[in-house]
């Protein structure tokens, strides 16, 4: 589901049942909040009735000059369609990314493309190369679930001068290989695994590293490689539903990220304007309309202390980690309760079902009923 190593969660049943009992300590901690209890909705820290939340919420958009929606990465991706719509009723930016990195990465395949491929093709492969990835960090069960117990796996050099190195004279080599060569040069080793393969995937985590010079050489590399044998390239940085969040944007607004939308005008697409962090940065924005528990980590500190200070309506089923209370506090019950569709990192889709109560609140209900107010 949000992580890669897509356990085997019953998605058609409990989802929450389902992830307790799962033998993971990531997956457990993934997904805590699930199951856990749904905040009170709030005014100002106080309790409040649901109708009295949202009549405030309306009454901050109205005065807004510059809202941004965010966190919807978190939502299932019929929500986040909804989001997506109130975004442009109320002439606001939206973006599913937290963080200068995730901006990035998105960016990435946009001027590159893509040579990726999905989990279930990886238990193809008879060669794996962790570049500079903790697979069992990121992804403990990974292994257990993707990869077959003949592949040979490999782990490239810590250090990212000697990675880079490697990327440029693999990349090098190969754009002129003959099969008759038999690859030479520091990293030779390697060259030669890669040509006695069939099937190679190249495993990245583009959260903790890889910068966007080593990314890019990485990835030309991967294309030379696709001359000799089949080669693929998997970022193992996914989570949450942030790949719904991607499809939903590029579906309904023509771009992947970071939009901000009008009844009037074409959706205008800029990260470094609309992005979540550097809207907050720059204090570009007086109103945050946030979904699910907010994630400073890889927040610049001008971004992290603008959180204390900007106006909040928060719709999550987690306490915030800001200090100061939200000035709307709309309390849900977890996407993952709901019947929808959430996208694991590969783009392959899940159904959930939901184990709610039609009347317990969910995020749905507030989208639903904010779109109705400002119909």
């Amino acid at each position: 589901m949000g992580c890669v190593c897509a356990c085997a969660v019953d998605s058609s049943g409990d989802v929450a049942a389902s992830i307790r009992e799962l033998d993971c300590e990531s997956g457990q901690s993934w997904y805590q909040d699930v199951s856990g209890p749904v905040d009170s909705t709030a005014i100002d820290g106080e309790p409040a009735s649901f109708t009295a939340a949202i009549d405030r919420s309306v009454t901050l958009i109205e005065k807004a000059f510059a809202p941004q929606i965010c966190g919807i990465g978190r939502l299932l991706t019929e929500n986040q369609r909804l989001a997506i719509k109130l975004a442009k009723r109320i002439n606001a930016s939206v973006d599913w990314t937290w963080n200068d990195r995730q901006l990035e990465s998105v960016e990435r395949f946009q001027k590159l493309g893509s040579v990726s491929c999905s989990l279930g093709e990886i238990r193809n492969a008879d060669l794996l190369v962790s570049w500079d990835c903790d697979v069992s960090g990121v992804a403990p069960l990974f292994r257990h679930h993707f990869v077959s117990d003949a592949a040979i796996c490999l782990t490239t050099d810590s250090d990212a001068d000697t990675r880079q190195r490697m990327a440029i004279e693999l990349r090098e080599t190969f754009q002129a290989f003959d099969e008759k060569d038999k690859p030479t040069g520091e990293f030779a080793k390697l060259a030669r695994a890669i040509t006695s393969s069939a099937y190679c995937v190249f495993l990245i985590d583009s959260a903790t590293g890889c910068s966007n010079r080593e990314f890019e050489l990485v990835h030309r590399m991967v294309v030379a490689l696709n001359s000799v044998t089949q080669v693929r390239l998997v970022d193992l940085a996914t989570h949450d539903n942030f790949r719904g969040a991607e499809e939903a944007m590029t579906w309904l607004t023509g771009y992947p990220a970071a939009v901000r939308l009008s009844e009037n005008r074409e959706p205008e697409y800029d990260p470094q304007r609309f992005g979540t962090c550097q809207v907050l940065a720059d204090s570009k924005s007086d109103l945050l309309i946030i979904f699910g528990r907010l994630d400073d980590a890889g927040m610049s500190e001008s971004a992290k202390s603008r959180l204390e200070t900007i106006s909040r309506i928060e719709i999550t089923s987690q306490k915030s980690a800001i200090s100061r209370p939200a000035d709307v506090l709309n309390g849900v019950s977890h996407d993952l309760n709901l019947t929808g569709t959430f996208f694991r990192g590969d783009g392959i889709p899940f159904q959930t079902n939901s184990s709610l109560d039609d009347q317990q609140p969910s995020t749905r209900i507030v989208l639903e009923t904010l779109l109705a107010k400002f119909a």
